[in-house]
């Protein structure tokens, strides 16, 4: 059996190699290497991030692409989601990469009218592909918008749905004629705040998609951008279960923007299909599926793993180049790895365990 143990641990190094050394073997050592949540969280009343004009490294999903059958703009947020999760990122060489990906980018932090986003100057892949969840946000909760609660969903790949399981309607077909319509639980309390949903429409200012039917007026076909798909109108007595989006700051409101059809949640409209490219890492996404914990994640000294799923049997780390820098025999749930004279940069853990299972972790140290 250990030879057995031995063929599927050098089966996961391949596959490391292959996303993560051979064909991404350039990625840069990270600097100042900080959480979105950490440039996003504020307790400032414009909403301006603390860390408004400084240089910084993130490692994040991608929840939205430039490909097609998608928004045609690029943001990334934290694993797992949640409150100040997300930013959008704009700089070169972002048309690369796929929803699901993990990416490592450096950029600078900017605050353009309300709009915290990234400035990249480089970004490359980790190799690590996730699955990705929206974030659900009670669209009655009036008292948390006009609050300025909203703030922490800025550019959070939010869904939109009411808590109770009621249809969501198109309850204000144009608001405003910029492009908005407004989605509402019908029969709630007479104070709600209408979600706002903006599509079909690629400006300096707007940055909606064009593979999204659902428009407030057909004039947005060609009028700013052309859309990739026929327009349909929006109506009153069009309902859907939830609706699946980027939340997005402008002109002193939140406008959830749809990346394309799919994103409208048992909708009772006839719309067009979509073929949204995937990821080649979703193929040996299992492999990074595991039963255990691995923090902190970047680390400069030690790395705590913790299992969810019995005692690890032993733990090897290994370079991008495959060169195995560390090995040893445990019978714990949970290990220590001192990485304090390891250079800034990934590394990947590889953990045995009950029943011959063997996973796999990407880890970044970080000086």
């Amino acid at each position: 059996m250990k030879t057995l143990k031995f063929t599927f641990s050098t089966t996961i190094l391949l596959a490391f190699l292959l996303t993560s050394g051979q064909i991404y073997s350039q990625i840069k050592s990270p600097k100042n290497v900080v959480t979105i949540h950490d440039i996003q969280y504020t307790t400032d009343i414009y909403g301006d991030s603390p860390l408004d004009g400084d240089s910084v490294t993130v490692f994040g999903i991608v929840t939205s692409s430039a490909k097609d059958y998608d928004l045609g703009y690029v943001y990334i947020q934290d694993e797992g989601g949640g409150p100040w999760s997300g930013i959008f990122i704009y700089g070169p060489g972002l048309a690369q990469f796929y929803r699901g990906e993990e990416i490592m980018v450096f950029g600078k932090v900017v605050e353009d009218f309300g709009t915290t986003y990234l400035s990249i100057k480089s970004a490359e892949l980790t190799g690590r592909y996730v699955e990705i969840v929206a974030t659900d946000i009670d669209i009655t909760d009036s008292a948390s918008y006009i609050g300025n609660g909203w703030e922490k969903w800025e550019s959070v790949l939010v869904r939109y749905k009411d808590p109770g399981g009621a249809k969501l309607y198109i309850s204000d077909p144009k608001v405003q004629n910029y492009g908005d319509y407004g989605v509402s639980v019908v029969g709630k309390k007479l104070l709600k705040r209408l979600g706002l949903i903006l599509a079909g429409r690629q400006t300096t200012n707007y940055y909606s998609s064009l593979w999204v039917q659902i428009v407030a007026d057909s004039l947005w076909f060609d009028n700013s951008g052309q859309m990739n798909v026929p327009p349909i109108e929006t109506a009153t007595w069009m309902e859907m279960d939830a609706v699946v989006g980027q939340m997005f700051y402008s002109y002193s409101d939140y406008h959830l923007c749809p990346r394309n059809n799919d994103d409208f949640i048992n909708i009772n409209v006839a719309l067009e299909p979509t073929y949204l490219p995937v990821s080649p890492l979703a193929a040996i996404s299992e492999i990074n599926q595991n039963d255990f914990k691995v923090f902190p994640n970047p680390a400069s000294d030690i790395i705590h793993i913790v299992s969810e799923s019995g005692p690890i049997n032993q733990y090897q780390l290994y370079d991008i180049q495959g060169r195995l820098l560390a090995h040893k025999i445990e019978d714990s749930e949970r290990v220590e790895i001192n990485v304090s004279d390891l250079n800034a940069g990934m590394y990947m853990v590889v953990i045995h365990s009950g029943q011959d299972k063997v996973q796999s972790a990407r880890v970044y140290v970080a000086k």
